[in-house]
This record gives structure tokens, C-alpha cells and sequence, in this order.
């Protein structure tokens, strides 16, 4: 029982910690305003921000499940070993995400010029307008 509260307890912290560094993708003023930013339609806009979500969700969800179903497995033992694994898994599923919106806002951006008046989001760090 003791060592069930322990995982609790680091997966808790962790979710915290990820909590904590993860930036807020809308409701702040873009600080840096150039007069040529980068524009997206409004679907890439969207797509980009369920990437975000989706980012930090399907790894804690991936490590939880497997940290579920790897004790139910091995009669309650969640050995060392396996949750490295898990750990890095989630770290390379983690980054694939990242990948995949940078991707996809390369691959569909355009440049102009920005009257500061459309909508736009912060995606990872970056801010991003997109037509409405």
C-alpha cells in the first residue's frame, strides 16, 4: 500500500512540475510585434492548438495506463527497469508531438504584414496569427 502511495505521489509532482513550465497558449498580449509576422488560416490556428493539448496529455496518459497495466500484470510490482521505459516513451512521444506542430506550422505558414488587430495564439513560445 505504502509503495502505491509513492507513485501516486511522483506522478503527482511530475504532473505539477509540467504544469507549472507549460506555456499558456491564449489571453496574453503579444509582447514582440514586428510589422511582418507569421499568419495562418484559422484551421491551422486550431490544429496547432489541439497539438499543444495534445502534447503533454497523450505522454502523462501513455505512462499512467502502462504504470496501470504493468502492475496489474506483475502482482503489483512496477519494477525500475519498466518505468524508465515508460519514461522514455513518453519523452519521445513528448517530442514527436513538437515535431509534428512545427511541421505543420512550416509547412502552412505565410508572411505579411500585421495590423495587430487579428486573433492569433502562443504556440509553444511562439505567437501566431491566423485570419479569422
Amino acid at each position: 500500500m505504502k509503495s502505491d502511495k509513492k507513485y501516486m505521489i511522483i506522478l503527482i509532482s511530475a504532473i505539477v512540475v509540467i504544469a507549472i513550465y507549460t506555456p499558456i497558449s491564449f489571453g496574453i498580449v503579444a509582447k514582440e510585434v514586428f510589422t511582418t509576422t507569421q499568419i495562418v488560416s484559422r484551421g491551422v490556428a486550431i490544429l496547432l492548438s489541439y497539438m499543444q493539448v495534445l502534447q503533454y496529455v497523450v505522454p502523462i496518459l501513455f505512462f499512467t495506463i502502462k504504470l496501470i497495466i504493468n502492475k496489474k500484470k506483475q502482482n503489483n510490482k512496477n519494477t525500475f527497469p519498466y518505468i524508465c521505459l515508460y519514461i522514455f516513451i513518453s519523452i519521445l512521444i513528448f517530442l514527436l508531438f513538437i515535431e509534428i506542430g512545427s511541421l505543420i506550422l512550416k509547412n502552412s505558414s505565410t508572411y505579411g504584414y500585421s495590423s495587430k488587430t487579428i486573433d492569433y495564439i502562443r504556440y509553444n513560445g511562439k505567437i501566431v496569427y491566423f485570419h479569422r
